[in-house]
């Protein structure tokens, strides 16, 4: 369902926010436009949109997606926010945290500016999706006033939550908004050294006590306290859903190499292909490299870098450029290779890095990433130096040729899943926070 949000009316301030999404049985449509009149635009058209919900058209800015499945509020109110559904690394830890909490019987919701592919699978978990596209004014506003925009939707929905999760350091001005409040914030920040160069300007260097820093990670911890920020970050890993299979495949012939991710400088595709390049020519035949990407539609540098990688992938038949694939066309490539690369010059823990240490495959990655914290080099992965294309080359190489070792490192790489990432670690460490602040 889809309901127009415009002109919030006070009369609804006494009525919990999560009542009205309980269950399709508690109100018919009818009732629910008459008990929250001012929030939703009664004027609307019944149209089935495909994604697991029932959608309500109206002339809006924002929209609410009301999941089929029957949504049971057994706990606490928990609102998520994150800056878009993309399938990349943000989005999908907080999918799986939304996941968590609605098995531990919270009522979860989930604000966002933007809409993207993840959005079904909220849907799907019983999370309703709020598509707020008013976000989007004050997203990336410099301002470092808390009025600098008026009175929004947003701030209606914050207050009938008991905690609210902000994901990514891209939301500090929605963080800014409620200082001083009432609300309960909590602000999971998971960038690393080049975000900064960017927002660090505009990051608030204080934060009131009703707002706790937790980080994805100790790498971007790290690159957070070496900027003069006046508060402490507590470090909070992601979990991942353990998906291991053991897969009886014959061993490849050729050393397979993966690199996804969003094509960029960021990301190091070009670093790889330097590496690649490098290596002597036997080498190079006993070996295949698999890039899954796409830039980002403005990126002019990382639709140049695309394009040289469809130059070469045409003129060497061990290159393959893919555009990216679904989650689970993805997974069906991690079973198929050997070697994870993440060239990224910036990466504070890419969640494709986890993944595969969790289905038992190796992880090459630069010392610019989270994961290079937890690798020790030739034992349960290994490591290069960041934007060394040589030194990438030379352990390239160095795998290839002694590719009947790799079976240990495999072993040794899924140990750091459980010990680390491993859902339920996770589960643990979020509950633990989420009742330090909700009592």
């Amino acid at each position: 369902m889809v309901i127009n949000m415009n002109n919030i009316d006070n009369d609804t301030n006494d009525f919990s926010f999560s009542k009205y999404f309980i269950s399709e049985l508690c109100f018919s449509k009818e009732e629910f436009i008459k008990k929250f009149k001012g929030l939703i635009n009664t004027n609307v058209n019944k149209k089935n949109d495909g994604v697991a919900s029932d959608r309500l058209y109206a002339n809006s800015s924002s929209q609410i997606y009301y999941p089929k499945k029957n949504i049971i509020n057994n706990t606490k109110n928990i609102l998520l926010v994150t800056h878009e559904l993309s399938r990349t690394g943000a989005p999908i830890v907080v999918l799986d945290t939304a996941k968590v909490l609605v098995k531990n019987g919270y009522f979860v919701t989930l604000i966002t500016p933007q809409n993207g592919p993840l959005l079904k699978e909220f849907l799907d978990i019983g999370v309703p999706v709020i598509i707020m596209n008013e976000m989007k004014y004050i997203q990336y506003l410099v301002s470092e006033t808390n009025n600098f925009v008026e009175k929004l939707d947003l701030d209606n929905f914050v207050n009938n939550f008991d905690l609210t999760i902000m994901v990514t350091a891209t939301l500090y001005n929605f963080v800014r908004r409620y200082f001083n409040t009432n609300n309960k914030i909590l602000w999971w920040i998971h960038e690393g050294a080049e975000s900064y160069n960017i927002l660090d300007s505009r990051m608030p260097k204080t934060i009131t006590p009703n707002i706790k820093v937790l980080c994805g990670g100790q790498y971007a911890a790290d690159q957070l306290k070496l900027r003069n920020y006046l508060y402490y970050p507590r470090v909070l890993n992601y979990g991942v859903f353990d998906e291991y299979k053991v897969i009886s495949k014959p061993r490849n012939k050729k050393v397979r190499f993966l690199l996804a991710g969003t094509i960029g400088k960021r990301k190091g595709q070009l670093i790889l292909l330097q590496a690649i390049q490098k290596l002597p020519k036997k080498i190079q035949e006993n070996s295949e490299f698999i890039f899954i990407g796409d830039p980002y539609e403005n990126d002019l540098e990382g639709i140049s870098i695309k394009e040289q990688l469809q130059e070469y992938a045409t003129q060497h038949e061990n290159v393959k450029l893919y555009q990216s694939v679904s989650r689970y066309e993805l997974y069906k490539l991690y079973e198929e290779i050997d070697v994870l690369v993440l060239a990224s010059i910036d990466d504070p823990m890419p969640v494709v890095a986890t993944e595969n240490f969790m289905l038992g495959n190796i992880c090459l990655c630069s010392t610019q990433t989270g994961t290079s914290y937890y690798i020790e080099n030739g034992v349960n992965g290994f490591v290069f130096q960041s934007g060394n294309s040589t030194d990438l080359s030379d352990k390239l190489s160095d795998i290839i040729k002694n590719k009947k070792d790799l079976d240990k490192i495999k072993l040794n790489g899924r140990k750091i899943y459980d010990k680390y990432f491993e859902i339920g670690i996770f589960e643990r460490k979020l509950l633990q926070i989420i009742q330090g602040e909700v009592r």
